[in-house]
């Protein structure tokens, strides 16, 4: 039986319908939700508990590449007679496209809104009904859910390292281009812990900022149109998420530094060990101590 396709605001919940209908698949494309217990990530319930794919964010349109390929992803394992929650609805071209394609993704029966004429009710599958989720608790009481949440997974995690030359970087700039000897780097006058060709753009780790003459001579030299310099202290608190070859996320991890001399990432995870992470994927939200968020990067920040 298809699926029904639920669309409300950021001051609506769906707690109540969830736990009204305890045995029926229910797919949560909120990653800023608290009420799953699975902050970060889109989450899927069924008869075998929960499944999940890293996000990495709580703002749904951050990545909506990464969203859209979760959904598609989990899809296939909920079964019949589902639910799938999107994420709260705003007005932007890109909410209302991202929005559309989960619809086409998902083929609803039904589309439940709590304010249809909030929709444009062109492009969708179905014609929005209206409904009346519950209210959600104030944002205090959401900001505390998720503090709790995040200082429970830093209370349960150890600190790890995992060497960068067996894993592979996802989510950012970093890992993304060709490597650079850092001896031709520095030879331009650029001191970097870690440099890259990405396309057109020379992707430089460094602890000092470059002076502009240095930059343009490296830029010059690698043939690229403009660079991009990161601190490395940028990468501390991102949470990330560690996964296998094959796509399946097993933890989570909050990255405490990148050694770039000893070539490898230090982080606090709840993953079983012995760990090994071929794939490290590098969310947006940073976390500080005690599970305090410290606001997310812009995509490809870093």
């Amino acid at each position: 039986m298809p699926h029904t396709l639920l669309i409300g605001g950021p001051d609506h919940t769906w707690r109540d319908l969830r736990k009204a209908h305890p045995d029926r698949p229910w797919l949560c494309l909120d990653p800023g939700d608290p009420d799953t217990g699975l902050l970060a990530r889109v989450a899927l319930r069924t008869d075998r508990g929960w499944l999940w794919r890293f996000y990495g964010a709580l703002d749904p349109l951050r990545a909506p590449h990464s969203l859209l390929a979760a959904a598609a992803e989990l899809l296939p394992e909920m079964g019949d007679d589902g639910f799938v929650r999107l994420f709260p609805w705003r007005r932007s071209p890109l909410a209302r496209e991202t929005a559309l394609l989960v619809d086409r993704l998902v083929r609803p029966a039904r589309i439940l809104c709590a304010d249809p004429d909030a929709l444009s009710e062109s492009g969708w599958t179905v014609g929005p009904e209206a409904t009346e989720p519950n209210r959600g608790f104030p944002p205090v009481v959401v900001q505390a859910q998720r503090r709790a949440h995040w200082y429970a997974l830093l209370d349960q995690s150890e600190l790890r390292e995992i060497p960068l030359a067996d894993t592979v970087l996802l989510g950012a700039r970093i890992g993304s281009g060709i490597r650079l000897p850092l001896s031709e780097v520095e030879g331009c006058g650029v001191r970097a812990l870690w440099a890259e060709r990405c396309g057109p753009t020379l992707y430089l780790v460094c602890k000092e900022g470059p002076d502009q003459d240095a930059i343009l001579r490296a830029t010059s030299v690698f043939e690229c149109s403009r660079a991009q310099v990161v601190s490395p202290d940028q990468f501390e608190g991102l949470l990330c998420g560690l996964s296998r070859l094959n796509g399946d996320d097993f933890a989570l991890g909050v990255l405490q530094s990148i050694d770039f001399a000893s070539g490898v990432l230090r982080l606090w995870t709840d993953a079983v060990p012995p760990v090994s992470a071929p794939v490290v994927k590098l969310g947006g939200l940073r976390l500080g101590a005690k599970g305090v968020e410290l606001g997310e990067l812009k995509p490809w920040q870093v």
